[in-house]
């Protein structure tokens, strides 16, 4: 029997499936994930790390090596697990900054130059991955539960230390026949509504969580 010593990313679909203690969740990310020599490159989350041997940088759908779009959807939840929702924004900034080189939603991109590949458009999990990344910055996003205990995370938060959010934006979420809002504005004032009652309001970079009551 012999074991292949590649470093993958697949301790992210452990993480997904919440079977990592704590404490191997946390070293992978700070030894690991984070590391721009492995897995943190301008666009991160390569399939495998760019320091090893049998790292590809080819176009077209082989897990050799460039960021895939099903790695980017199961990240959030794979860090979200551990707590780690700083870095789920990080990777989010890092994917949007990618993706609008192009206005495409390629299966994979170039760790390096962050190019989307121009081999594929329309990939479900890039698409799908974008938008939750971008309600959990400027927007609504549920986190499930008995539909009485479901989570909703309002945010309002700069994904990158030198963005901020959008002069002005809205973003609507409706569960069964709650209709949540949430508003940013030009003074960085953030407020949060739920079938036109206004919840909250906070100023800056923020997220507030609570449930659907």
């Amino acid at each position: 029997q012999k074991f292949v010593s590649t470093l993958v990313h697949n301790n992210l679909r452990a993480m997904w499936h919440g079977i990592f203690s704590q404490q191997q969740a946390d070293a992978f990310i700070s030894r690991h994930l984070m590391n721009s020599s492995e897995f943190w490159t301008a666009t991160p989350l390569p399939s495998i790390s760019v320091s090893d041997a049998r790292f590809k940088n080819e176009e077209g759908n082989n897990w050799s090596g460039p960021p895939e779009g099903l790695t980017f959807q199961r990240a959030i939840r794979a860090l979200e697990n551990y707590g780690h929702h700083a870095e789920v924004v990080m990777v989010g900034a890092r994917q949007k900054e990618a993706l609008l080189q192009t206005m495409t939603f390629p299966q994979q991109v170039n760790p390096f130059t962050s190019k989307p590949d121009g081999g594929s458009d329309c990939y479900g999990p890039m698409i799908l991955s974008m938008l939750e990344y971008a309600a959990l910055t400027t927007g609504i996003a549920v986190r499930p539960g008995a539909p009485e205990n479901a989570t909703i995370l309002w945010s309002c938060v700069h994904d990158t230390a030198t963005t901020r959010p959008p002069p002005h934006f809205a973003f609507r979420q409706q569960l069964g026949d709650a209709v949540f809002r949430v508003e940013g504005f030009t003074n960085r004032t953030f407020m949060g509504f739920r079938n036109g009652r206004l919840m909250f309001e906070c100023l800056g970079s923020t997220r507030v969580l609570s449930g659907v009551d």
